[in-house]
């Protein structure tokens, strides 16, 4: 039975029949300064939404532990069915935000801190809005589900947190 050729046995095809060999894009490993400051500021901003989330489903829960919220039946048993369902409609349109703003990057490339600034803050700003949503739906409720619905979408809020790697991926696709 005959052996597949290796890497260093020559080929029996013609020079126009061999494959080319594969060339990776070189990415270099250090952004330009000014997509360093675009990355910390998308930071700072992420940070910011994060900490606002947080901190207001901190304080629901340290009210509800202490019995300060009664909450209310009249909202009704499904509370946390709002906030979850726009919570996952944003996280699905998460890479086709991106996608996006990556290729209008591209397009003009004069314009690609703008474009990652704009789409790391849209990201962050359309999730910040189910979790909020959440946490008000638990205090106003007095369910727990709600809030644990706005805790799931607060982790999820930190894991689009952006990156000097995001930012390089952003760059150059």
């Amino acid at each position: 039975m005959p052996s597949s050729p290796r890497d260093d046995e020559p080929r029996f095809l013609p020079p126009d029949l061999q494959p080319a060999p594969r060339v990776e894009p070189s990415v270099p490993a250090e952004l330009p300064a000014a997509w360093t400051r675009a990355v910390r500021n998308a930071q700072l901003l992420h940070a910011a939404i994060c900490l606002g989330g947080g901190i207001f489903l901190v304080l629901v829960l340290v009210l509800q532990g202490t019995g300060t919220t009664t909450g209310s039946a009249a909202i009704g048993p499904v509370a946390w069915l709002v906030p979850l369902v726009l919570g996952m409609t944003v996280l699905i349109a998460v890479p086709v935000i991106r996608r996006v703003g990556a290729a209008a990057a591209r397009a003009a490339p004069a314009a690609a801190v703008s474009r990652f600034q704009a789409s790391s803050i849209l990201v962050a700003a359309l999730l910040e809005g189910p979790l909020l949503l959440g946490v008000v739906m638990g205090l106003v409720s007095g369910s727990p589900v709600p809030l644990a619905v706005a805790a799931g979408l607060l982790i999820a809020l930190l894991l689009q947190f952006p990156t000097t790697s995001r930012a390089r991926k952003f760059l150059h696709g």
